[in-house]
């Protein structure tokens, strides 16, 4: 007997054919999900989901997902790699566990896609807590356009800004969106003329630009003030707060204080391949023993707009205290290299009064590059990457630089200052049960005990240095 196909037969065989074929399809580069309230099952709807190939920086954008109001989340098509998923939604943080977000899980995680399986993800969030209460300058008026921080205290003394606000015409601020643990809170008015064409200058005053004339009351003898209200930051009081805790009546008003201005001018001998508009730190430090008393903060040229009176390079800061400082600038350069090739300056400046003679010459910085192995030669892939400078510069903290591998276990480290360091490498699984600081400045007590399992490095101005090490065991 002679089988025949009909054309019935082999349309129906085709679409077999082609179903089978595209099975596997329909499943390949599927990331799915939930993001939970930290501690229970209960879904958050509206949580912005985004995923970065690991050694990528994360852009501003588009989120890749959002999650529906069950919590849930799906994303089609990513192509097989190595990625760094992350949920965020306003009000709500990362989850903290011993004061330690969460390297790897919470409201982050490492993953891997591949084709022939989908891959589901949990993560979650905790509710943030929120600080509040009423600034008023030392007219008893509003503090209006101040700018309120909330600076985070570990339990090491190190410090990383949490969050901001502004203050209203009523002076009230409110904070949000924070974790919990130890705060200090402190306000001030943030200087910085900024001409927008039109002949009136305008005055940012922390976040907000108002008309010069409506900011004119604001002397520079209204300085820095901490909560309840000293302009000594050792001095000022400690804000504990829970998760998704409310706490008001933060009331506290500027205190008055001799300051002074520094003023001078940058020279930059190849200013036409940079951007011109350098950023300057004005960095606090205690005594002789180079502590740095808080994390960096951007100081706000607050010199007048290039014109009749103002050459190019010049800067003026103001309202400083009395005390010692690190001034650092740093610039990039413009065009298909930004951000490749910084250029910096610093200085230490003991300021008991007003300084209008400084000169600051910049100069290129390093980039240290390299692979991280394991013992047994594999790539050891987010291993944490830390550059760490000798003793009588630890207090400087732009000396200190931090990266982590991408799944090759490269890493690269660029801005590095002209100077000697010690290169680390931490896996993070070696450390499971003992974690090191989250804060870079406190690993040189950390990794004292593995100081001989570092790497020496000298970096020259505009140079590559090239290091390959394992990361250290205990």
């Amino acid at each position: 007997m002679t089988f025949r196909m009909t054309s019935v037969m082999r349309t129906l065989l085709i679409i077999l054919m082609l179903a089978s074929s595209a099975s596997p399809q329909n499943n390949s580069g599927i990331i799915e999900g939930i993001v939970t309230r930290q501690g229970t099952t209960e879904g958050l709807a509206a949580v912005r989901i985004t995923i970065t190939r690991d050694g990528q920086q994360e852009l501003e954008g588009e989120p890749d997902a959002m999650t529906d109001s069950t919590g849930h989340f799906l994303i089609r098509n990513a192509s097989p790699g190595a990625y760094m998923i992350r949920a965020r939604r306003p009000g709500y943080t990362e989850p903290i566990q011993d004061g330690i977000e969460l390297e790897d899980g919470g409201a982050k995680k490492h993953i891997v896609v591949i084709l022939e399986k989908p891959l589901n993800v949990p993560l979650a969030l905790t509710p943030g807590a929120a600080l509040s209460g009423r600034v008023l300058d030392p007219l008893g008026k509003p503090a209006e356009n101040a700018s309120v921080v909330a600076t985070l205290v570990a339990n090491d003394g190190t410090t990383r800004v949490a969050g901001q606000s502004g203050v209203d015409d009523l002076g009230m601020y409110r904070i949000w969106g924070l974790p919990s643990g130890k705060y200090r809170l402190s306000v001030e008015y943030r200087r910085g003329l900024i001409n927008f064409g039109d002949g009136i200058p305008m005055v940012n005053t922390g976040g907000a630009f108002v008309a010069a004339g409506a900011a004119s009351a604001v002397q520079d003898s209204w300085v820095k003030t901490y909560f309840p209200g000293t302009v000594d930051s050792s001095r000022a009081a400690l804000v504990e707060v829970g998760t998704g805790a409310v706490v008001e009546g933060l009331n506290f008003g500027f205190q008055i204080a001799q300051s002074f201005k520094i003023s001078g001018t940058v020279v930059d001998p190849d200013r036409s391949r940079r951007s011109g508009v350098p950023d300057f730190y004005l960095i606090p430090m205690t005594g002789n023993d180079g502590k740095v008393l808080e994390a960096p903060r951007m100081a706000q040229n607050s010199a007048l707009p290039i014109g009749p009176n103002r050459q190019q390079g010049t800067f003026e800061i103001r309202g400083i205290q009395p005390g010692r400082y690190i001034l650092y600038a740093e610039d990039w350069s413009t065009g298909a290299n930004l951000h490749d090739n910084f250029v910096v300056s610093q200085t230490i400046l003991d300021i008991s009064s007003d300084i209008s003679d400084i000169s600051l010459v910049m100069s290129g910085t390093s980039v240290v590059e390299g692979v991280i192995r394991t013992s047994d030669q594999q790539p050891a892939r987010n291993a944490r990457v830390l550059l760490i400078p000798p003793e009588e510069m630890r207090g400087h903290p732009m000396y200190y630089k931090e990266t982590k591998t991408d799944s090759s276990g490269t890493f690269t480290i660029k801005g590095v200052m002209p100077g000697d360091y010690t290169v680390f490498a931490i896996d993070p699984a070696e450390f499971k049960e003992s974690p090191p600081p989250p804060s870079i400045y406190s690993m040189p007590a950390f990794l004292g005990p593995f100081a001989q399992q570092g790497s020496v490095v000298h970096a020259k101005a505009e140079e590559r240095v090239s290091v390959s090490i394992a990361p250290i065991r205990k």
